[in-house]
């Protein structure tokens, strides 16, 4: 597994639970849950975050 861009312990998240929440709020992202597949549909929800679209 490669983890890319991980954040240290009590730094921010680049995003918070909160935009993802109201940006894709059909996944749970409280859960934390590690090797969920995604649609691609929240995929690409997720690259624009990402990129700031």
């Amino acid at each position: 597994m490669i983890c890319t861009n991980p954040v240290e312990s009590g730094q921010t998240p680049l995003l918070s639970l909160n935009t993802l929440e109201k940006a894709i709020p059909s996944v749970d992202w409280s859960k934390g849950s590690s090797g969920v597949l995604l649609d691609g549909d929240v995929v690409e929800a997720l690259i624009d975050l990402w990129s700031g679209e």
